[in-house]
């Protein structure tokens, strides 16, 4: 049981989901590994967004499947990559590409949509230092802003980058038509039992490709041709041509491991995913709400979003406060609260990074954090949120 009367999210499951699950379960005749259901979780995916998919045990091993996709597809030398990231954002959207030895050069953000400084963004993906690389641009869609994605796009062609995102935080809206996970090369999503839709433990790859489709599924089922079956049967047959010699049941094209999510997982998610117009319609509701009441003394933010969470990041021009007292407030009232993400600079693991300055990253740590969004939360909660608040100012 959690301590707290408000607490960062509580499951979006029902009592009826769970006898549903339950029964699933029971049925003997259910594969619970990998299965029919992760299948029939990537179609309602690919139908939604209109971008292929992939389907994972997590949204940081979707990260790391997008890093070993881009490497493997086109036999990249990591240690020729430079990756341009947010210096905040969330420890594995990054660690992936320092695992496989690629450069990473963290980003200012700014206070408007939460991703990159753009001007500092393009300073640095210009300088000769990097010609030769491979660059890649990697967005945190954070809190469920948008990054500037046209703005993006015009950096990544201008200066011969691959534009990639991590959308963990944002499932749910979209950009000129599109679905946010159908705007870039690839991009992930998770599908934690905090995030927006649900499959407790879970995650997506989104690609444009049908080849980077392809490999990705190899790459996380061991990197073995059988996975193309059912999707890429001709590749699979020409891949066990070339190979007769070897039993296609154990044929591995490419480097891998298990990334798979199970189908007790994909069940989870496949109801949830039913939901999905009524998570949006009630974290659209709830953001109005806060976004027209919240005190003066924070930050105005962009009303137009699908939100991860409630921010509340203190406003310098009203006078100095201290985020302490709001935090130790909110606390003794029943809420939960994280910090806005991570200001990775700052962490042990990430120290070794090149040293930059990170100004607006650094004010988001320290006079910032967030409250969840909840399928309980409630307007009259947000008044009783509002009123702890005012009293710690």
């Amino acid at each position: 049981m959690t301590p707290y009367k408000y607490p960062l999210q509580t499951d979006n499951f029902s009592w009826i989901d769970r006898l549903k699950v339950a029964g699933f379960i029971l049925n003997s005749k259910n594969r619970l590994t990998c299965g029919p259901k992760v299948k029939e979780l990537e179609k309602e995916w690919e139908v939604m967004t209109g971008a292929l998919t992939v389907a994972t045990s997590s949204g940081s091993t979707a990260n790391h499947l997008l890093v070993e996709t881009f490497l493997q597809e086109d036999k990249i030398d990591p240690s020729k990559v430079v990756v341009f990231a947010p210096s905040t954002t969330w420890s594995s959207s990054i660690s992936p590409w320092l695992m496989r030895g690629c450069k990473v050069v963290l980003v200012d953000i700014n206070l408007n949509d939460f991703s990159f400084d753009y001007k500092k963004l393009e300073r640095e993906v210009s300088y000769a230092k990097y010609r030769g690389k491979v660059k890649v641009i990697w967005p945190t869609s954070l809190i469920g802003h948008l990054p500037d994605i046209a703005n993006l796009h015009r950096i990544a062609a201008r200066y011969e980058a691959r534009l990639f995102g991590d959308f963990c935080e944002t499932t749910m809206g979209s950009y000129s038509g599109y679905h946010v996970l159908n705007t870039m090369d690839m991009c992930s999503t998770s599908f934690f039992w905090a995030h927006q839709i649900c499959s407790v433990e879970g995650g997506m790859l989104f690609t444009k490709s049908r080849r980077s489709q392809q490999t990705a599924q190899m790459i996380h089922s061991h990197g073995l041709t059988r996975v193309l079956g059912e999707d890429s049967p001709k590749l699979k047959d020409l891949y066990e041509k070339n190979n007769q010699n070897i039993d296609p049941a154990f044929l591995f094209q490419t480097l891998g491991t298990n990334y798979r999510m199970s189908d007790i997982h994909a069940y989870f998610g496949i109801l949830d995913t039913k939901k999905y117009k009524i998570h949006e319609k009630h974290r659209k509701k709830i953001w109005k709400y806060f976004c027209d009441n919240v005190p003066n003394e924070f930050l105005p933010l962009n009303p137009a979003i699908v939100p991860f969470c409630l921010p509340l990041i203190l406003d310098p021009s009203r006078r100095p406060r201290d985020i302490k007292q709001v935090k130790h407030s909110l606390k003794d009232a029943g809420w939960e609260t994280r910090p806005v993400i991570a200001y990775l600079p700052i962490n042990p693991a990430f120290r070794h990074l090149d040293k930059g300055d990170y100004p607006n990253s650094s004010f988001l740590h320290y006079n910032g954090l967030y409250v969840g969004i909840n399928p309980n939360l409630t307007t009259r909660d947000l008044d009783s949120l509002f009123k702890t608040v005012r009293s710690a100012l």
